[in-house]
């Protein structure tokens, strides 16, 4: 073991001197990278021109590279006449500058024309564009997927259209397109001078000092009177502030007695509901009552309309009936007169009895008397008996008349009972209705009154809400006054109302 050791010791030192290097590059590697990291964080992509690509474009005559560019400087050297300005022109052209910029009259005349090069019917210029982020020195980093092309093409007959990577597109989409990128073209960004106008640009700006000298004092008197008015809106927007807590403060001490007195009116309101439901249900009870008061009525004065006939009917019944009783007792006298006729005649007809018994007695010896005294006492018999027929023909019809008036007077005793017992019937039904009426109107008489004292505190509780209202209606419009005026206060619309007062 110690052998193998000893043996594998000198190799594994060599291979780690062997490695040694290797780590330290990718140590310098991984700071590379970490400060590349670092630096893409720190500094946001930007646009650059990678080249210009010219084809048959002024004094560029077929296709004409220019680039790579730097990324932040490059120069275009040479003498007078070798196309140096048409670079510019070139950028001018694609970013939509018309042919006057570009110092010519019509966008055909940008279309290169030599000897060499004649016919040619039409010209593009391609501007290539990507997205860096710039790291230590000349070095940066593309962002990946931002290249893109923009080119513009002109005619002979003076058409021109543009194109972003390889597509045909309006004007419109490749200024907004560049817009997007940080590049502006509302505002001039490209200057060719030559070296007389530089100096004439020189004088121009000593000639113009006096007056940058007037304007900068101007500026300095604008600003200290802006930083005074400030001083002043500070002010005003503080006492804004303290009114408009003030406001605050009343508006929620009124918006609580609102809410009391919303809270009480909803009570009393609730309170009214139920007594207009209550009055309902009563007026309802009321008119069911009234409903069958009158139709109590109406059967009443059915009953009194009866009655009355009743009356009448038993008036004349009572007056037939005195009648009927004293013919009665006319006809008692008469029957016992009657009756006492028979005992008279069974007296006699025992005497005669008596009589004939001694007569018969005597019938034999005196027969031929008897027959003598029979012929002179039949005629005597005879009258006797057509008497008592007669007699016993009275007394029949007495006893018929005295049978019927009986009959009747039964009869009318039983209707009279009748009569009475629907009569009480009657009075017990008119005493119920005309409790239940009092009943009800008692009922109908206190609602009225709870009705009449509500209404009499509506007035009050409509007046005090209407009150309330009123006062929360100020306070929000003080309260929006008073934000109007703090919202106009701040801004430079505010400061210019300020200074023209």
């Amino acid at each position: 073991m110690e052998r193998w050791e000893r043996y594998l010791a000198p190799k594994m030192k060599d291979k780690m001197a062997e490695d040694a290097p290797s780590n330290e590059q990718a140590k310098e590697k991984e700071d590379r990278m970490d400060t590349e990291t670092a630096a893409a964080e720190t500094n946001p992509a930007r646009l650059m021109i990678t080249k210009i690509v010219n084809e048959n474009f002024k004094s560029y005559a077929g296709i004409q590279e220019l680039g790579p560019f730097h990324k932040n400087f490059s120069s275009i050297v040479g003498p007078n006449g070798s196309g140096k300005s048409n670079v510019i022109d070139a950028m001018l052209f694609v970013f939509g500058y018309r042919s006057k910029m570009i110092r010519t009259k019509k966008v055909s005349q940008l279309i290169h024309n030599s000897e060499n090069h004649q016919n040619v019917q039409s010209c593009t210029v391609s501007v290539h564009f990507q997205k860096i982020i710039d790291l230590a020195g000349d070095e940066f980093q593309v962002v990946p997927g931002s290249e893109f092309v923009v080119s513009r093409t002109a005619r002979k007959d003076n058409s021109s259209d543009y194109h972003v990577n390889g597509r045909k597109v309006p004007f419109k989409e490749v200024a907004r397109l560049l817009k997007d990128c940080g590049i502006d073209l509302d505002h001039n960004r490209f200057l060719i001078l030559q070296l007389n106008r530089v100096k004439a640009v020189e004088k121009e700006k000593d000639e113009l000092e006096g007056s940058k000298n007037e304007a900068m004092e101007y500026i300095n008197m604008e600003n200290s009177i802006t930083k005074q008015r400030n001083v002043l809106f500070q002010r005003y927007i503080h006492e804004c502030t303290v009114n408009e807590q003030k406001a605050v403060e009343n508006r929620d001490v009124i918006k609580r007695g609102y809410d009391e007195l919303a809270k009480e009116l909803k009570e009393f309101t609730d309170k009214k509901n139920v007594l207009v439901k209550d009055h309902k249900k009563a007026a309802k009870k009321y008119d069911e009552v009234a409903k069958v008061a009158e139709e109590t009525r109406k059967k009443f004065g059915a009953y009194e309309r009866d009655d009355v006939k009743y009356r009448e009917d038993i008036k004349h019944l009572k007056q037939n009936h005195k009648k009927l009783q004293k013919n009665l007792q006319k006809e008692k006298e008469k029957l016992e007169e009657l009756h006492n006729v028979p005992e008279r005649s069974q007296t006699d007809l025992k005497q005669l009895e008596t009589k004939k018994t001694d007569l018969e007695g005597k019938r034999k010896v005196e027969e031929e008397k008897l027959a003598e005294v029979m012929s002179g006492l039949k005629s005597e018999t005879e009258g006797l008996q057509t008497e008592k027929e007669e007699k016993e023909a009275e007394l029949m019809e007495l006893n018929k008349v005295v049978n019927a008036a009986k009959s009747e007077l039964d009869v009318a005793k039983s209707e009279l009972e009748i009569y009475k017992s629907k009569h009480e019937g009657v009075l017990n039904q008119l005493k119920e209705a005309k409790d239940n009426l009092e009943r009800s109107l008692e009922t109908r008489e206190q609602r009225k009154s709870e009705i009449q004292t509500l209404q009499l505190e509506l007035p009050e509780l409509q007046k005090r809400l209407a009150k309330t209202e009123a006062d929360l209606l100020k306070a929000l419009e003080g309260e929006k006054k008073a934000s109007e005026e703090r919202a106009s206060s701040g801004g430079p619309h505010a400061a210019k109302g300020i200074r023209e007062n």
